[in-house]
Parts: C-alpha cells; sequence; structure tokens
C-alpha cells in the first residue's frame, strides 16, 4: 500500500462514519482536490487523502518487463483505494456501508473502477472522470494540432496507446479495467455522482456522458451535474487574470472554483444522504 502522505496529485478520496471518512485522490497535479475535502471535513466528514502509485509521496511501481514507471490512468491505480479502503475498515473499524468514494479527473476514472471492483463502496463521487483515456487523448491531439492533425490524431493516438500496453506486465489490464465498462457492473447499493463543467477541454462533457450513459445501464442511482455558470464569482482568488487564464485553459475540475459554496454543499448534501452521516455543510 503506497505511503499516505498528503500531497497532490491524482485525486480521490473515501469517506466513511462514524465519524464519517473520505479517501480521496486527486487528477494529474490539481490542487482543486484540496477545496472539497477541506469542506467535508469542516461539515464533521472524516476524509483520508492518498496518493497513488507513482504519484507524489507513493512508492513508484517499476514495470519488470519494460523497466518502465507507467501511470494507466487507473486501471491499475484502483488497488490503491481500495487498499486504502480495506484499512479504514479492517484496521480503523469502519462499517462498509458507511465508505464512499471521491475521485477528479485520472483520479475520478481510478474512483469509478474501484467502486466497480469492490460493490461495499456505496457513494460514489467524481468530477470531470476520465472516462475513455483514448479518446480524450485523440481530442487532446486535435486539439494542440488543430487542423493539422485532424485527420491522423486517432492513429498517433492508437501507437502512443500500443506502445504504453507493451511497457506494461499485464496488458490486458488496460483493456479489461475501462470506467466507461466496468460502470455496468454497479448494483443497486451503490449511488453515483457525475459532474463536469461546461468548456471542460481536457475531459470533454461528452467523454464524461459516455460513462454516465454506461452506469445508467447497470441498477445503480445515476445522478448528472454539468456546471455551466461560468461568471468567475468565486474562485477564492483575487486575481481575475489568473481567473481568465484559467477559464481559457478550458475549465477541468473547475466547478469547484467558480461556485465553491454550491459545489460544498451538493458534495456535503451527497454524502449525507447516500452514507447516512447527518453532517450540515458550512
Amino acid at each position: 500500500m503506497p505511503n499516505h502522505v498528503y500531497s497532490l496529485p491524482l485525486i480521490s478520496f473515501l469517506i466513511s462514519f462514524p465519524p464519517p471518512i473520505a479517501p480521496t485522490s486527486p487528477g494529474l497535479g490539481k490542487f482543486e482536490i484540496t477545496i472539497p475535502a477541506t469542506k467535508m471535513w469542516e461539515a464533521g466528514i472524516n476524509v483520508l487523502a492518498i496518493d497513488y502509485r507513482n504519484h507524489g509521496a507513493s512508492s513508484n511501481v517499476i514495470q519488470k518487463k519494460s523497466g518502465k514507471q507507467v501511470i494507466m490512468w487507473g486501471t491499475t491505480e484502483y488497488h490503491d483505494p481500495l487498499a486504502a479502503a480495506a484499512w479504514l475498515h479492517t484496521t480503523k473499524g469502519f462499517a462498509w456501508n458507511k465508505i464512499g468514494i471521491y475521485g477528479a479527473s485520472m483520479g475520478g476514472a481510478t474512483a469509478l473502477i474501484a467502486a466497480a471492483k469492490e460493490p461495499r463502496l456505496k457513494s460514489i463521487w467524481v468530477d470531470s472522470p476520465a472516462c475513455d483515456p483514448w479518446e480524450i487523448l485523440n481530442h487532446g491531439g486535435k486539439k494542440f494540432g488543430g487542423g493539422i492533425l485532424a485527420g491522423i490524431s486517432s492513429p498517433i493516438t492508437d501507437w502512443g496507446v500500443a506502445i504504453g500496453k507493451s511497457w506494461m506486465d499485464d496488458p490486458t489490464q488496460w483493456t479489461t479495467n475501462q470506467p466507461y465498462d466496468v460502470v455496468k457492473k454497479y448494483t443497486a447499493d451503490q449511488s453515483v455522482q457525475f459532474v463536469t463543467t461546461a468548456g471542460d477541454d481536457t475531459v470533454p462533457s461528452y467523454v464524461v456522458k459516455t460513462c454516465v450513459d454506461a452506469a445508467k445501464t447497470s441498477k445503480a442511482k445515476v445522478s448528472y451535474w454539468e456546471y455551466n455558470d461560468i461568471k468567475l464569482h468565486n474562485t477564492n482568488t483575487a486575481n481575475k487574470k489568473f481567473d481568465k487564464d484559467r477559464v481559457a485553459d478550458g475549465t477541468h475540475v473547475e466547478a469547484v472554483l467558480y461556485d465553491t459554496d454550491l459545489y460544498a454543499k451538493r458534495i456535503v448534501d451527497w454524502y449525507n444522504s447516500t452514507l447516512g452521516m447527518g453532517c450540515p455543510a458550512k
């Protein structure tokens, strides 16, 4: 199990009660993880923030076949929040029906996979989850290459994914653990909240919706919230040029910055209702 030192790469937490607790995991270096984590803690929810393998202060995992360190968009990293959840249950005595998980970006994809592997994780909140890595890479190629790469972005993405799989000791992990497939296995005891911010050009809303639609074929209770009130009225910063630059950069995992109070109320209410915590948002 990785060293659970609070530093930030990925983005995901676990939530449990009594008292409530949430393991969290970040996404690709996003500092936004600190905001919902802090707001939940202020509301009386315990939050366990972890660094996944190859992120932050956690140990590096080297592939024996290639000798390389490979980040696989949650398809192998899901073992880490599961280890954290098991530790909360077996060592700290938290009941499984009071443990939830939060994740954003790649951490969101990891959280989705973890919850599919462990149906006792009954409450899942994911913000801008990387539901389809291939399509995200393909979209990114078109975005940065413009019209020049529009016609060849898909072959380039195929080539990049093939190289990544060739570095893995077990490349079947990539094909068997994709979020848009595993969410179909959710049970009637599970609830999942998907969040995205309008204009996200890193993980576009249409990518998140592939997971939403797939999850709706399961027995779980599925909710979707697309935040589109981009007015920069509550960003916790007085630097408006910085704010504008963030909007131009694509609004990835930004709803929590644009409307922190609303986000905090909704996420606290979510875990209250799905885990029965009874903690007020502050």
